[in-house]
């Protein structure tokens, strides 16, 4: 089965496509089309995914592989379009970009940059042409023999192939995902918020404005002294349309909010992942766990207390249209409007007192969290007066505080709702003591008070709620701004004929000369006018005593941390050129034992995490191959799953001198220029250690092995 010629472009016109898509999706600015790149030389696919991750970053995507299914092909496009699939056996690499799924119908970006239809079953068939042809002739056989007639032959046909390729796979499919660092409106754009709150509000203002008609019509019957069927049974309907307005309305109120819920948690998922590991070591176990109890406040309690102070606000504004048709509308709304800002007033007094409250409950979390994970240390090495040392202090000052805004609370609870009822009726009650006001004017004045009442109740009920997400969102909306620039550079691919102009003609490597690094709070530098120069093909031996500085060279050299001042190269490029992805493609490094951490998580996905995930089957076989040179074949057998056994802190339990050689086997299959090891010899018995420094020597391109002396 054939494609439409104009569907497919090549690697030339890549760049261009993917610029587009990102145009389309608001990611990349316009005119940023990158056409003049110079086209790689694709030796493999790895170099195809690189390309691919390259052109991606430049649009402000991320480039996730991806394997599509036979089975439920539509919906699995349909969830990661926009994505760029790989058009197998031909001459040249062509490739075919997927923006979306209308109906049955692919949304795909021509040659001339334009949206093209294509059906999504002929996209499959094409895709999976290779598993169909294997197993056709013997399901047309099979029918064949069955006797079933043609009209039903071609949905017989169809139902085994998906039944035979249930399990069939195609790779060479990269997802587009927007950039986690983006702004955060482009991703609630990507998941529709705007458009799922405008549903929510709209629907939301319809069934209230149905609910005051429904209160007009029955008042009307009343004040006339009689119910008519027909009023009767418009005031039935009324009340039945709302139904399944408010319906309406409490789904998309939870769709909106797990939607905001993935957008906040992905961009401080991101923002996390951006930390330094001096920033990452300032902030406790216990801080991180508050921020992600302080998101789960913004997720339910804010988006709820949001949506009831919006509503809130309309039933303000109907209760003043209210009020000024009734009996005293210019006191009742100077009242009103006196009344809500005084409202709003405490309010603000309460959220002064939350935030103190909030603080001195967060630092006792902390705390308690702290303490929970260094349990036995304390307990070991820590006098037992001192166990419980400032603790009543802490608990005095936290009591004082809830009281204080238990106090403040309470009354905002108890009087401002029936506060404002109270006052408008003593406004009220001299006309209706008089007789001057007719009934139909009190009662609607009435419907007024009772309006803007319940609007108030809303008002401090929703304030309350909010409160605790304005607190939450001032602690991590500063991790939620964070940002990250594209960290691939075109040094990554070759031109055809043409050397690597990113590659240094005199062999060096690495050149660092006057680095200069400190640590933060510390009197003294660690390094100071440190110069080094590697070439390619180096084996080094970096000695020196504890505290000398090896572990800080070995983390600016990884890129982990940057230096305070001083050249540092790495191809004859800095590290703001190379970006941090860039740079620690090139330098792979193994930091010491404490710094360095086995994931709950199978083997497989330990030692290669470095690499695209999930791995290919010739880094499976590599993996396995270098764990044996490393002395690890005992362990694999002796696990039931081999390679995909679950290991670390749930799973299968690894020894000190097994954790050494996954961190080792993680820096070699990082397949980097330079590996550089932090004493990961230092757990090793002779044997092993003989066979692990064979490994090395054998699969590092340049070494660098820190060592005591």
């Amino acid at each position: 089965m054939n494609l439409p010629g104009n569907i497919c472009c090549s690697a030339t016109d890549l760049p261009m496509v993917i610029a587009r898509v990102g145009q389309w999706a608001r990611s990349s600015p316009p005119g940023e089309a990158m056409a003049d790149r110079a086209l790689p030389t694709f030796t493999d696919a790895a170099a195809v995914g690189r390309w691919i991750d390259f052109m991606a970053e430049q649009a402000s995507f991320e480039a996730e592989q991806e394997n599509l299914p036979y089975r439920d092909f539509s919906n699995a496009v349909k969830k990661a379009a926009p994505l760029v699939l790989r058009v197998t056996d031909s001459a040249q690499p062509a490739f075919i970009i997927v923006i979306g799924l209308v109906g049955k119908s692919l949304i795909v970006v021509g040659r001339n940059l334009e949206k093209v239809r294509l059906n999504c079953n002929v996209l499959r068939d094409f895709l999976f042409r290779r598993q169909q042809s294997a197993v056709l002739p013997e399901i047309e056989g099979l029918l064949l023999h069955a006797r079933v007639g043609k009209h039903r032959r071609r949905n017989s046909l169809q139902i085994l192939l998906e039944e035979r390729l249930a399990d069939h796979r195609i790779s060479g499919c990269w997802i587009l995902r927007r950039r986690g660092g983006a702004n955060i409106w482009r991703h609630a754009q990507d998941v529709q918020l705007p458009n799922r709150f405008g549903r929510l509000m709209v629907s939301y203002a319809a069934a209230y404005v149905l609910w005051l008609l429904s209160w007009w019509v029955l008042g009307c019957s009343a004040l006339q002294g009689r119910f008519d069927t027909g009023w009767i049974g418009v005031w039935a309907l009324l009340l039945l349309t709302m139904i399944p307005l408010r319906l309406f309305a409490t789904w998309m109120q939870g769709v909106t909010a797990a939607g905001a819920g993935w957008v906040c948690r992905q961009k401080l998922l991101h923002a996390t992942l951006q930390f330094n590991p001096d920033e990452m070591r300032s902030h406790g176990i216990g801080q991180f766990l508050g921020r992600a109890l302080e998101l789960e406040d913004i997720e339910t309690v804010g988006f709820s207390g949001g949506v009831l102070g919006i509503v809130a606000l309309l039933e303000l504004a109907a209760a003043a249209v209210v009020l000024g048709m009734g009996a005293a509308p210019v006191p009742e709304l100077l009242l009103l409007l006196g009344w809500s800002g005084g409202v709003f007033l405490l309010l603000l007094h309460y959220f002064r007192r939350r935030r103190q409250w909030t603080g001195l409950r967060l630092e006792m979390t902390h705390d308690l969290i702290e303490r929970i994970v260094g349990h036995r240390t304390r307990i070991v090495q820590e006098v037992p007066d001192r166990w419980h040392a400032g603790e009543d202090e802490t608990l005095e000052n936290y009591l004082l505080a809830s009281k204080r805004m238990d106090q403040m609370a309470a009354m905002l609870t108890a009087f401002g709702a029936r506060g404002l009822m109270l006052l408008s009726m003593v406004v009220l009650a001299p006309g209706v003591i008089s007789g001057s006001v007719a009934t139909f004017s009190i009662a609607i004045t009435v419907g007024g008070v009772l309006i803007g009442s319940e609007a108030i109740r809303k008002i401090v009920t929703s304030m309350m709620q909010m409160a605790d997400t304005a607190i939450a969102w001032q602690r991590i909306q500063p991790l939620l701004a964070v940002d990250t620039q594209s960290s691939s550079i075109a040094g990554d691919f070759q031109t055809p004929g043409e050397p690597n102009k990113y590659t240094s003609h005199s062999g060096q490597l690495i050149e660092c000369r006057d680095v200069r690094f400190q640590h933060r709070g510390r009197p003294e530098p660690v390094l100071q006018q440190c110069r080094l120069n590697v070439f390619r093909g180096d084996k080094l031996l970096l000695e020196g005593s504890s505290g000398s500085g090896k572990s800080s060279l070995v983390a600016i050299l990884a890129g982990l941390r940057p230096p305070d001042s001083g050249l540092l190269l790495l191809n004859g490029l800095d590290h703001q050129t190379l970006g941090r992805s860039g740079w620690r493609r090139k330098i792979a490094a193994a930091p010491q034992f404490h710094e360095n951490y086995v994931f709950s998580e199978t083997f497989a996905f330990n030692l290669l995490m470095g690499r695209k995930w999930p791995a290919a089957t010739e880094h499976m076989q590599e993996a396995e191959a270098i764990c044996k040179e490393l002395g690890l074949a005992e362990l694999l057998s002796r696990m039931p799953a081999g390679l995909m056994q679950v290991v670390g802190e749930t799973g299968w339990q690894l020894s000190h001198g097994e954790r050494s050689r996954l961190f080792i086997a993680r820096a070699l299959l990082q397949d980097a220029d330079m590996v550089v090891l932090d004493e990961s010899f230092a757990a090793l018995d002779p044997d092993n250690l003989r066979r692990c420094v064979d490994c090395v020597l054998k699969y590092s391109k340049t070494l660098m092995v820190v060592a005591h002396p």
